[in-house]
Protein backbone atom coordinates (compact mmCIF):
# COMPACT_ATOMS: atom_id res chain seq x y z
CA UNK A 1 0.00 0.00 0.00
CA UNK A 2 1.03 3.16 -0.56
CA UNK A 3 1.47 5.92 1.88
CA UNK A 4 -0.82 8.70 1.53
CA UNK A 5 0.13 11.81 -0.67
CA UNK A 6 1.13 14.76 1.17
CA UNK A 7 -1.04 17.35 1.76
CA UNK A 8 -0.31 20.93 1.69
CA UNK A 9 0.38 21.64 5.21
CA UNK A 10 2.91 18.77 4.80
CA UNK A 11 4.34 20.52 1.90
CA UNK A 12 5.09 23.66 3.82
CA UNK A 13 6.44 21.93 6.75
CA UNK A 14 8.80 19.92 4.78
CA UNK A 15 9.99 22.74 3.05
CA UNK A 16 10.38 24.97 5.99
CA UNK A 17 12.56 22.24 7.75
CA UNK A 18 14.51 22.20 4.72
CA UNK A 19 14.63 26.36 4.79
CA UNK A 20 15.09 27.02 7.82
CA UNK A 21 17.84 24.37 8.17
CA UNK A 22 19.70 25.76 5.29
CA UNK A 23 19.30 29.27 5.61
CA UNK A 24 18.72 29.48 8.83
CA UNK A 25 15.06 31.12 10.97
CA UNK A 26 15.82 34.48 10.37
CA UNK A 27 16.57 34.68 7.02
CA UNK A 28 14.05 32.54 5.25
CA UNK A 29 10.70 34.38 4.30
CA UNK A 30 7.17 32.78 4.48
CA UNK A 31 6.84 33.33 0.61
CA UNK A 32 10.50 31.42 0.11
CA UNK A 33 8.21 28.57 1.94
CA UNK A 34 5.62 28.01 -0.03
CA UNK A 35 7.55 28.58 -3.48
CA UNK A 36 9.67 25.54 -2.04
CA UNK A 37 6.75 23.87 -1.07
CA UNK A 38 5.44 23.67 -4.33
CA UNK A 39 4.08 27.37 -5.19
CA UNK A 40 1.25 27.08 -2.16
CA UNK A 41 -0.19 30.20 -1.45
CA UNK A 42 2.07 32.16 1.33
CA UNK A 43 -1.46 33.33 3.19
CA UNK A 44 -2.33 29.85 4.39
CA UNK A 45 0.91 29.71 6.80
CA UNK A 46 -1.42 31.78 9.01
CA UNK A 47 -4.14 29.95 8.25
CA UNK A 48 -2.57 26.86 9.58
CA UNK A 49 -0.10 27.79 11.98
CA UNK A 50 -0.77 31.02 12.85
CA UNK A 51 2.02 32.95 11.66
CA UNK A 52 5.93 32.18 10.66
CA UNK A 53 7.10 31.35 14.08
CA UNK A 54 4.20 28.99 14.74
CA UNK A 55 5.31 27.02 11.52
CA UNK A 56 8.46 27.08 12.90
CA UNK A 57 7.01 25.35 16.42
CA UNK A 58 5.18 22.65 13.97
CA UNK A 59 8.49 22.30 12.60
CA UNK A 60 9.83 20.87 15.31
CA UNK A 61 6.60 18.90 16.53
CA UNK A 62 6.97 17.17 12.73
CA UNK A 63 10.48 16.27 13.88
CA UNK A 64 9.37 14.78 17.42
CA UNK A 65 7.04 12.72 15.97
CA UNK A 66 9.06 11.76 12.85
CA UNK A 67 11.72 10.57 15.42
CA UNK A 68 9.60 8.49 17.88
CA UNK A 69 8.14 6.53 14.72
CA UNK A 70 12.09 5.49 13.79
CA UNK A 71 12.97 4.15 17.07
CA UNK A 72 11.77 1.38 18.53
CA UNK A 73 10.63 2.35 22.47
CA UNK A 74 12.56 0.81 25.42
CA UNK A 75 11.80 -1.87 27.55
CA UNK A 76 13.01 -0.54 31.12
CA UNK A 77 12.44 -3.83 33.19
CA UNK A 78 15.71 -5.51 31.75
CA UNK A 79 18.93 -7.61 32.73
CA UNK A 80 21.99 -6.39 31.96
CA UNK A 81 22.22 -8.61 28.52
CA UNK A 82 18.74 -7.34 27.31
CA UNK A 83 19.43 -3.49 28.15
CA UNK A 84 23.03 -4.13 26.22
CA UNK A 85 21.12 -5.41 23.06
CA UNK A 86 18.44 -2.85 23.78
CA UNK A 87 21.21 -0.72 22.84
CA UNK A 88 22.47 -2.58 20.07
CA UNK A 89 19.09 -2.15 18.23
CA UNK A 90 18.59 1.29 18.80
CA UNK A 91 22.12 2.42 17.57
CA UNK A 92 21.19 0.56 14.64
CA UNK A 93 17.99 2.15 14.24
CA UNK A 94 19.24 5.93 14.46
CA UNK A 95 21.96 4.73 12.13
CA UNK A 96 19.69 3.80 10.05
CA UNK A 97 17.64 6.93 10.04
CA UNK A 98 20.18 9.52 10.26
CA UNK A 99 21.56 7.52 6.67
CA UNK A 100 19.15 6.24 4.64
CA UNK A 101 16.14 8.38 5.82
CA UNK A 102 16.47 11.51 3.00
CA UNK A 103 14.80 13.82 5.09
CA UNK A 104 17.01 13.11 7.73
CA UNK A 105 19.43 15.49 5.98
CA UNK A 106 17.34 18.22 6.49
CA UNK A 107 15.88 17.35 10.12
CA UNK A 108 19.52 17.40 11.29
CA UNK A 109 20.30 20.79 9.78
CA UNK A 110 17.13 22.38 11.48
CA UNK A 111 18.32 20.89 15.03
CA UNK A 112 21.79 22.41 14.53
CA UNK A 113 20.15 25.41 13.90
CA UNK A 114 17.91 25.69 16.76
CA UNK A 115 20.73 24.69 19.04
CA UNK A 116 21.99 27.78 18.39
CA UNK A 117 19.31 29.81 18.62
CA UNK A 118 17.57 30.59 22.11
CA UNK A 119 14.61 32.35 20.73
CA UNK A 120 13.31 29.05 18.78
CA UNK A 121 11.91 25.59 19.53
CA UNK A 122 15.26 24.42 21.65
CA UNK A 123 13.06 23.85 24.70
CA UNK A 124 10.28 21.64 22.54
CA UNK A 125 13.03 19.29 21.09
CA UNK A 126 14.95 19.43 24.36
CA UNK A 127 11.96 18.26 25.83
CA UNK A 128 10.25 15.89 23.98
CA UNK A 129 13.32 14.19 21.98
CA UNK A 130 16.72 15.01 23.65
CA UNK A 131 16.25 14.53 27.06
CA UNK A 132 13.36 11.85 27.29
CA UNK A 133 16.08 9.84 24.84
CA UNK A 134 19.17 10.57 26.37
CA UNK A 135 17.47 9.47 29.49
CA UNK A 136 16.57 5.99 28.14
CA UNK A 137 19.78 5.46 26.69
CA UNK A 138 21.08 5.79 30.33
CA UNK A 139 18.44 3.30 31.94
CA UNK A 140 20.04 1.27 29.20
CA UNK A 141 23.28 2.00 29.88
CA UNK A 142 23.52 1.98 33.74
CA UNK A 143 21.31 -2.01 33.73
CA UNK A 144 23.88 -2.87 30.48
CA UNK A 145 27.00 -1.95 33.11
CA UNK A 146 25.36 -1.83 36.76
CA UNK A 147 25.97 1.38 37.27
CA UNK A 148 23.88 4.41 38.27
CA UNK A 149 22.07 5.50 34.86
CA UNK A 150 22.19 9.37 36.02
CA UNK A 151 25.58 9.62 37.21
CA UNK A 152 27.52 11.82 35.30
CA UNK A 153 30.00 9.41 33.66
CA UNK A 154 26.50 7.52 32.42
CA UNK A 155 25.15 10.67 31.05
CA UNK A 156 28.83 11.50 29.01
CA UNK A 157 28.88 7.93 28.01
CA UNK A 158 25.38 8.43 26.35
CA UNK A 159 26.35 11.29 24.49
CA UNK A 160 29.54 10.01 23.47
CA UNK A 161 27.39 7.26 21.80
CA UNK A 162 25.09 9.56 20.12
CA UNK A 163 28.21 11.75 18.65
CA UNK A 164 29.27 9.02 16.69
CA UNK A 165 26.49 8.13 14.94
CA UNK A 166 25.16 12.05 14.22
CA UNK A 167 28.71 12.36 12.60
CA UNK A 168 27.90 10.23 9.90
CA UNK A 169 25.36 12.38 9.19
CA UNK A 170 26.73 15.49 9.87
CA UNK A 171 30.16 14.72 8.47
CA UNK A 172 28.14 12.63 5.25
CA UNK A 173 30.52 14.63 2.94
CA UNK A 174 33.74 14.13 4.86
CA UNK A 175 33.06 11.00 5.34
CA UNK A 176 32.21 9.48 1.61
CA UNK A 177 35.16 11.49 0.57
CA UNK A 178 37.58 10.16 2.77
CA UNK A 179 36.49 6.26 1.98
CA UNK A 180 35.88 7.08 -1.06
CA UNK A 181 32.38 6.03 -1.47
CA UNK A 182 29.58 7.20 -3.74
CA UNK A 183 27.76 7.40 -0.40
CA UNK A 184 26.20 5.68 2.50
CA UNK A 185 23.44 3.00 1.17
CA UNK A 186 22.67 0.09 3.01
CA UNK A 187 26.12 -1.70 2.16
CA UNK A 188 28.20 1.18 3.43
CA UNK A 189 25.78 1.77 6.46
CA UNK A 190 26.20 -2.34 7.53
CA UNK A 191 29.64 -1.80 7.52
CA UNK A 192 29.48 1.39 10.04
CA UNK A 193 27.15 -0.36 11.98
CA UNK A 194 29.84 -3.35 12.25
CA UNK A 195 32.44 -1.03 13.94
CA UNK A 196 29.61 1.14 16.10
CA UNK A 197 28.67 -2.45 17.29
CA UNK A 198 31.85 -3.20 18.22
CA UNK A 199 32.95 0.00 19.53
CA UNK A 200 29.46 -0.40 21.97
CA UNK A 201 30.51 -3.20 23.02
CA UNK A 202 33.96 -2.30 23.71
CA UNK A 203 33.07 0.67 25.84
CA UNK A 204 30.11 -1.14 27.92
CA UNK A 205 33.05 -3.77 28.95
CA UNK A 206 35.09 -1.07 30.09
CA UNK A 207 32.47 1.03 31.90
CA UNK A 208 31.38 -2.07 34.14
CA UNK A 209 30.62 -1.08 37.78
CA UNK A 210 32.69 2.03 36.97
CA UNK A 211 30.40 5.36 38.30
CA UNK A 212 33.48 7.63 38.82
Amino acid sequence: MKPPAPTSKDLVIAAAIRLFGRLGYDATSVRQITAEAGGQNAAMVNYYFGSKAGLRRACGEAILARVQTALPPVVEDVDAAQAARQLEILLSALLDFMTQVPEAEDMAAFILRELNDPDGVLDLLYQGMIEDRHRELCLLWGRATGTDPESERTRIAAFAMLGQILYFRIGRPVVVRRLGWSGIGPDEARKIRGVLTANLRASLAAHEGADT
